[in-house]
Formats: structure tokens, sequence, C-alpha cells
């Protein structure tokens, strides 16, 4: 389990990384790799919109309940 977790961490890791490349190459003409204050905006956006799509998903979770579900 410890390795099953540990590898999602590392492709959320591996994908926020490619986003953030993508978005550099994109707005070169900015600065290159320099963060602007709108590139820094962006950013800052994207990060709220993940911390409210993460509380849905908290708020509808349901818990299964182990008896329940081995059919006791």
């Amino acid at each position: 389990m410890k390795s099953t977790i540990m590898s999602f961490w590392l492709l959320t890791n591996a994908v926020g990384q490619l986003l953030i490349a993508l978005v550099t190459a994109l707005g070169g003409g900015q600065g290159g790799a320099s963060v602007s204050p709108g590139r820094f905006l962006f950013y800052a956006k994207l990060t709220f919109l993940v911390a409210a799509l993460f509380i849905v998903v908290a708020v509808c979770y349901r818990y299964r309940d182990e008896s329940t579900a081995r059919g006791k």
C-alpha cells in the first residue's frame, strides 16, 4: 500500500511539473522562465480551483463500513 500511495504522489508531481513546463513554454514571450505577476495569479487561481474540487470530493465522500462490504 505504501508503494501505491508513493506512486500516486510521484505521478501527481510529474503531471504538475509538466503543466508548469507547458505554461512556461506557452508564455515564453513574457520573460522566459521568470514568474510574472500574471503567471503567478494564474497559478494561484489554479491552486484555488483544485482546492475547491477537493472540498467537493471530500464532502461527497461516503465512508464504506467494512462489515457491510464483506456481506455480514
